[in-house]
């Protein structure tokens, strides 16, 4: 049986050199990757041709820590301890990575899918890669090794923020906040409560610098940044183009958020494990939302909580503090929607990726394209982790498949579902304007189209609020190719070096405004 000695996927083999795995503390061990490449087989007798040596591994999570599939943090090193920074799955050089558990997820893919999204419509997302994993030779099922969100310039890029940067433009980045469980000593407490639940207390926590190396001075900073938003969040003027909410929000990152969060009906998506960054003021300086994280809870009907054990697809996730949740969001797009032009923009945004990202014959493509990728590997890894047929963590409230590919098809089933109610109800009006991008007076000419040596031709003119993003994308929704365009006249080539079908986006500030699909043969 394909996942007892080879595999379609990655095999990744953990040597914890008879230790017990902590929570909280990295203990030394070793690990192999092994992996042939897509379309081939990799045997355990493989060589290593990933990687081979020295890790830190903890336990991860809160509540996932205690799944009978565990998730971990890997930390990769040199034989005297020291960060390695390594290349791994094509994904940039680190040496902070996450393997992520499926046990609460039986479609193998919510995590990944939610990441796919939030980087088609241009953001940073945590890279990811199917695996199975191996235990000190324990076979353990199929995990997402991914990157850990941290501060890195090929992941939350924005600047390095050292002990002694303590003034003017250096301190006022880069920030990573989270809101996450809070022990009362690695963050702070708003002085705001969200508008519609008076008394909920909304925390903060330090993400980056962490708490035992960020300063007071920093501390200060970024805390007095938070008040400043809120209190003018908060304020009767808040709509102001220019002193209002925009001058310290970036909203193009929060109404991908939203969005993205919305689409999955998360959770968690506004209560915890919700990140936030901050670059310097020379940078940009405004506080942005996200990277995406944390869905295995999404892309489901759940007891948990009324808004979201509705089957007929309806429901606000980002209303989370009506169910009394175990930790308050802070509540900042009730009151964002109570301004027209926001809402505008959230309209237009959501029409547009309508055409692109979230059509579902895009999110279907990915869909299909990880039940490929598993097709040798999951029969194993749910006969390890016998959960198909059954709600899991999650109490899910409608009857579960038994097969894999039924349990993929019921996701289908709950995606169209969930953006026809959308279709109808998210806020605004995108014909009554909105600011989130222009328009194309003369859509870019694609040939030839197909294509016989993949050499693809752009020539078309742009005029809008700029600047521009084109980015081609495959059937699986793996950006490609990616390249900023500036308004006006434009023609260049692009080599699309393998045969297939592509889909290609231009993005202006936000709003798609061109979609199409090329062929190579």
């Amino acid at each position: 049986m394909f996942g007892e000695d080879s595999s379609f996927l990655p095999i990744i083999m953990i040597n914890t050199l008879n230790q017990d795995i902590p929570q909280g503390t990295k203990v030394h061990a070793t690990m192999s990757i092994k992996y042939q490449g897509e379309g081939k087989f990799t045997h355990l007798r493989d060589s290593s041709v990933v990687y081979y040596g020295d890790i830190g591994i903890e336990v991860r999570g809160a509540t996932s820590a205690w799944y009978p599939q565990r998730p971990f943090n890997i930390e990769t090193r040199t034989p005297l301890g020291l960060n390695n920074n390594v290349s791994l799955f094509g994904m940039p050089a680190e040496n902070d990575w996450v393997l992520i558990s499926n046990f609460n997820d039986r479609s193998l893919l919510r995590n990944t899918l939610a990441g796919r999204l939030f980087s088609s419509m241009g953001n940073y997302a945590s890279r990811s890669k199917l695996c199975v994993v191996y235990l000190d030779s324990i076979y353990q099922g199929i995990y997402v090794f991914c990157e850990k969100l941290k501060r890195d310039k090929d992941r939350i890029d924005i600047a390095h923020l050292y002990t002694f940067e303590n003034s003017g433009d250096d301190l006022t980045g880069g920030y990573i906040l989270q809101q996450n469980h809070w022990d009362g000593k690695d963050g702070f407490v708003s002085n705001y409560s969200p508008i519609d639940h008076p008394g909920y207390e909304v925390h903060y926590l330090y993400e980056y610098p962490k708490t035992d190396s960020i300063t007071i001075t920093q501390k200060r900073y970024i805390s007095q940044y938070i008040d400043t938003l809120e209190k003018v969040l908060y304020s009767p003027s808040f709509k102001d183009p220019q002193n209002g909410y925009r001058k310290y929000l970036d909203t193009k990152s929060f109404i991908d958020y939203f969005i993205v969060n919305e689409v999955a009906r998360n959770i968690d998506g506004f209560k915890k494990s919700v990140f936030f960054n901050k670059d310097k003021n020379s940078n940009g300086g405004k506080l942005k939302a996200g990277p995406v994280w944390d869905f295995d809870w999404a892309w489901k009907n759940i007891q948990d909580c009324f808004l979201i054990a509705n089957t007929s697809g309806s429901g606000w996730a980002h209303h989370i503090n009506d169910c009394q949740p175990d930790n308050n969001s802070n509540g900042y797009y009730i009151r964002l929607l109570q301004d027209s032009s926001f809402a505008n923009e959230l309209r237009c945004a959501y029409e547009g990726y309508r055409k692109t990202v979230l059509d579902t014959a895009f999110i279907f493509r990915y869909i299909d394209s990880v039940e490929h990728q598993v097709q040798f590997d999951q029969e194993a890894h749910f006969q390890k982790w016998q959960t198909l047929g059954i709600s899991g963590p999650a109490p899910e409230i409608n009857t579960i498949p038994t097969t894999y590919h039924g349990e993929l098809d019921y996701l289908k089933y709950w995606i169209t579902k969930r953006l026809a109610w959308l279709d109808k109800n998210i806020p605004g009006n995108c014909n009554g304007g909105g600011t989130s991008g222009g328009s194309v007076t003369k859509l870019f000419s694609v040939y030839p189209n197909p294509s016989l040596s993949g050499m693809i031709h752009f020539d078309g003119t742009l005029s809008g609020v700029g600047p521009f993003q084109l980015a081609i994308f495959d059937v699986s929704g793996r950006v490609v190719k990616k390249i900023s365009l500036s308004t006006g006249r434009s023609t260049f080539d692009l080599r699309l070096n393998s045969r297939g079908v592509y889909y290609f986006s231009i993005v202006d500030a936000g709003e798609v405004v061109q979609y199409g699909r090329i062929l190579v043969m």
